[in-house]
């Protein structure tokens, strides 16, 4: 209850500072009293019959004020102006009272006990002229009119911080008679806060025990529980509620309330209302209940439960072991997990079912939760952890890798991915199996294999789309594409994992122009046994005696070093890098064995079966050196003599006997010497990753009688000499150089399908027309093109040899003809 304070006179003066009462209910106040230019001022004397110490002016001509100012909201404030009277012309009395709050409002006030002898206009009283005063007898004077008293009770409900009596002299004389102050009598204003003891309090709207006689209502309150283990109603406003160190519990009732708890355990429902709860520190329990509320996720080990409407839980450091549960109900953006106050590395994890729920932890501290639509991350390093079936996931706050411009990403935030499978089987997902795309509000969707996905908020999927920016987000590196095998000897069968997470049948085809089961296939060393599977697969045994099977689909076996058997199995195979001690067997479909590469060798078929027969290789005398044997062979691509024929000063010799200084027959310079020669070896990998670059084969008499005189092999770009009346009639050329690749789909002109072959170039001083195979072609133009396909030791030779071309590749070399664009070359060669 409110304690009532007296301002004393007799142990005050008219001006200080000064204390009432003590403890909670004490009130400091400050008493300032002006002197006018008369040098009058109010002073605490004795005056009066009866004589009464008070606050006294006298015989003043002008104003003179005094300010009571209180440093705490008071209110009941009660004092008597004594001796307000009229004695026109000598004297007239007037006394004006400004009450004003903490905010400078000015409050009414009230005249009490007044008699004829009083005039009052608002917050001014005055003494009139209506009756005859016979003296000044301060307090006592008489008249025709009035009973002799002529002092004044003044009344100020308040609360107010100011109270100014401002003394001066009426309307009907220049001066004031006698005007007195008495001691004033107040109570403390209730300061807003129902305040509990420390003991343990039942805080409801009975309670009344605060000592400003603050109390719980429906307007809205501030509570602050104190010490003890407190229990707390709230009423239907807008309640603050302090609950102090020890176990309290509230209801909170209507209103968006606050609740802050100290140490202990609290039991807290916010009820109705839009409310902000904070157990503070120990194992509180939590419960929005009605509303959007926000809940704070202290020390301790906490259950938190959001009830009804889109609740935000606030996460900070040292959150200790807690429970979160959202709650599906009434909800418009969802529930919110707000992690961004923790500055600790946090690892979330989302890999269950539910899309929902999860988890986050640092160090010794696990939170869970559920019915969470929305994920805001720490300001620390977070990892996300995924799995097969983790579903639809949605996260705000996460720092994308940085770009550091140099193709390499610094990471920011990471995923763990480690539980998420290639379409749920035993290899974990690279960069390969994630697709990247945007949602309607350009944030970044990762989708993976399984279905499962998440989306970042504010992130950009060109953030990401590097696979150099997927990794840095923790994400693997893909495989390579090769099913690559070790050095030993080993089975390699559907499921055959390598180190870097290529399967054999894994659906995981990431080489040019493959899909799904095409497998390229690395057994290396060792006495190997491969099973290829299903798929178009290309199977290299590599050195060692191997067995390979091709199974399903159209294969590609190659023996390598070794006495190797191989198996076609189902469908149209090829066999190459046939060794001396192999054995093939197409099996079923329409086989190939190609000796491309093969060197000097005879092909004994059995009499009795075409299909099947014995390869026979040759040393430079016809010497049998070795065999291999075919059955169930349909087509067998012999391999062209041994090189190209270049018609040179010494008669035509193979291009790869060629060398630098030899002299070689030019159609429009004669005998020019070669300045440089080089070659480019294409590996079966080679071809595979970029069949564009495979040979093209021109049959013999393609061209023409004895054009060439044997199949010969160029490279798509190596250009030939196409010279008729055609030419001349549509191009107006009688001669023009047509590139290879362009004539293909003429009879006899086909792309090669060798395992591997060699380029060949010779270069002159100028770009030259060659005889080969009875064949004009160019020799090497080193264009930009050109010079790009070549090794960089070979570049870097061809500048030393011709500086002139490194500072202007394009125009120093001219062709030696006028080359036929694609067009013009199918009109020509139809």
């Amino acid at each position: 209850m409110p304690v009532e304070q007296t301002l004393v006179w007799s142990d005050l003066s008219a001006n200080g500072d000064f204390t009432l009462g003590s403890g909670t209910e004490a009130v400091n106040v400050s008493i300032i009293s002006d002197t006018n230019a008369d040098g009058d001022a109010a002073s605490v004397r004795t005056l009066g019959v009866p004589e009464t110490e008070a606050l006294w002016v006298r015989n003043i001509d002008n104003p003179v004020t005094t300010e009571i100012a209180f440093e705490t909201p008071v209110q009941d404030v009660s004092f008597t102006l004594i001796d307000v009277d009229n004695f026109g012309p000598v004297w007239d009395d007037q006394v004006t009272i400004l009450a004003t709050d903490a905010d400078g409002n000015i409050y009414p006030v009230s005249f009490s006990d007044l008699e004829i002898s009083h005039d009052v206009d608002g917050n001014t009283i005055e003494g009139n002229s209506t009756t005859t005063i016979a003296n000044d007898n301060f307090g006592t004077d008489s008249g025709a009119d009035i009973n002799g008293a002529d002092s004044v009770t003044v009344t100020i409900p308040g609360p107010v911080t100011s109270i100014e009596i401002i003394f001066e002299p009426g309307a009907d004389a220049d001066r004031t008679g006698f005007i007195g102050v008495s001691d004033i009598t107040l109570t403390n204003a209730p300061d807003g806060i129902v305040e509990g003891t420390a003991a343990g309090d039942l805080i409801d709207g009975t309670y009344l025990d605060d000592p400003d006689g603050d109390r719980v209502d429906d307007d809205g309150v501030v509570i602050s529980a104190g010490d003890g283990d407190d229990t707390i109603v709230g009423g239907d406003g807008d309640d603050n509620v302090d609950g102090g160190i020890g176990n309290d519990e509230a209801e909170l009732g209507h209103g968006n309330d606050t609740f802050k708890g100290g140490e202990g355990d609290d039991r807290v429902n916010g009820d109705y209302g839009n409310d902000v709860l904070d157990g503070g520190e120990g194992n509180d329990w939590l419960r929005g209940s009605f509303g959007n509320d926000t809940i704070h996720a202290g020390e301790g080990d906490d259950y938190l439960w959001g009830g009804y409407g889109d609740d935000t839980f606030v996460v900070t450091n040292g959150f200790g072991n807690d429970t979160i549960e959202g709650e599906d109900q009434e909800e418009i953006n969802g529930d919110t997990l707000d992690l961004s106050a923790v500055t600790d590395d946090l690892t979330i994890d989302l890999s269950g079912s539910d899309t929902k729920s999860g988890t986050f932890s640092y160090g010794t501290d696990t939170t869970s939760f559920g019915a969470i639509e929305n994920i805001k991350l720490s300001a620390g390093q977070d990892t996300l952890v995924l799995a097969d079936g983790s579903g639809t996931d949605r996260v705000s706050g996460f720092q994308a890798p940085t770009d550091n411009g140099d193709g390499t990403y610094a990471a920011g935030d990471l995923l763990d991915v480690t539980g998420l499978t290639f379409d749920y089987g035993a290899r974990g997902v690279t960069t390969r199996d994630v697709t990247i795309t945007e949602d309607g509000d350009g944030n970044a969707v990762l989708t993976f294999p399984g279905g499962e996905n998440l989306t970042l908020e504010g992130v950009s999927a060109s953030d990401i789309s590097d696979p150099a920016a997927l990794e840095a987000m923790g994400i693997p590196e893909a495989p390579d594409g090769y099913v690559t095998g070790t050095d030993t000897s080993e089975t390699m069968a559907v499921g055959y994992l390598d180190d870097d997470g290529d399967f054999i049948d894994g659906g995981d085809a990431a080489l040019a122009g493959a899909s799904g089961d095409d497998d390229h296939i690395l057994a290396l060393g060792g006495n190997d046994t491969v099973h290829a599977g299903a798929g178009n697969d290309l199977v290299d045994g590599g050195s060692g005696d191997d067995v390979m099977f091709g199974d399903l689909g159209d294969d590609t076996l190659i023996g390598g070093t070794g006495a190797d058997e191989m198996y076609g199995g189902a469908d149209n195979d090829t066999f190459i890098g046939i060794t001396a001690g192999d054995t093939i067997f197409g099996e079923d479909g329409l086989d190939t064995l190609n000796l491309s590469g093969v060197g000097n060798h005879n092909i004994v078929v059995d009499a009795d079966d075409t299909s099947s027969g014995t390869i026979e290789f040759l040393d430079a005398d016809g010497n049998v050196t070795g065999t291999a044997a075919y059955k169930d062979i349909e087509t067998i691509v012999p391999c062209f003599t041994p090189g190209t024929r270049i018609a040179t000063k010494a008669g035509f010799t193979p291009v790869e006997d060629l060398a630098v200084g030899d002299l070689v027959c030019t159609r429009d310079h004669g005998l020019q010497e070669i300045r440089w020669v080089g070659k480019r070896d294409m590996s079966a990998q080679d071809l595979a990753e970029r069949p564009h670059l495979r040979g093209v084969k021109i049959e013999k008499h393609a061209l023409g009688e004895n054009l060439p005189d044997q199949d010969m092999i160029v490279s798509p770009n190596h250009r030939v000499l196409v010279n008729d009346h055609k030419v001349e009639l549509l191009l107006g050329e009688r001669e023009v150089l047509v590139a290879a690749k362009h004539l293909l789909g003429m009879p006899g002109v086909t792309r090669d399908n060798a395992h591997a072959l060699t380029y060949i170039h010779f270069m002159f001083d100028r770009h030259e027309i060659v005889y080969s195979d009875q064949l004009w072609s160019e020799s090497f133009q080193p264009g930009q093109q050109a010079l790009n396909g070549l090794e960089d030791a070979q570049r870097i030779e061809i500048f030393e040899l011709f500086p002139e071309l490194e500072s202007d590749r394009k125009n120093v070399f001219g062709t030696a003809r006028r080359v036929a664009q694609k067009h013009e070359a199918k009109l020509i060669t139809r």
